[in-house]
């Protein structure tokens, strides 16, 4: 995907609308997710990442390792929980 310093975290946090304003950044031009604009839509509720900081429980599957984040960011349970980690 690229070296060490291209880019390629910036632009997922850009996308993800994760870019920390203290940085005084500024973007420019028109972000959109399936052809709507990204801020007309809740962009969390079908895409995320996890970023390279993160800490997983070593001891889970990475099944259980989803379905726990998956758990905590939208308290999804049950059937519903297996349907977003499916």
């Amino acid at each position: 995907m690229g070296s060490s310093g291209a880019g390629k975290t910036s632009l997922l946090n850009i996308l993800s609308n994760r870019l920390a304003t203290t940085k005084n950044a500024t973007t420019s031009g028109k972000i959109t997710a399936n052809g709507y604009p990204v801020q007309e839509i809740s962009y969390t509720s079908f895409s995320a990442y996890v970023t390279q900081e993160d800490i997983l429980i070593g001891t889970l599957t990475p099944r259980e390792s989803i379905s726990f984040v998956a758990y905590m960011k939208i308290g999804a349970k049950g059937q519903k929980l297996d349907e977003k980690v499916d």
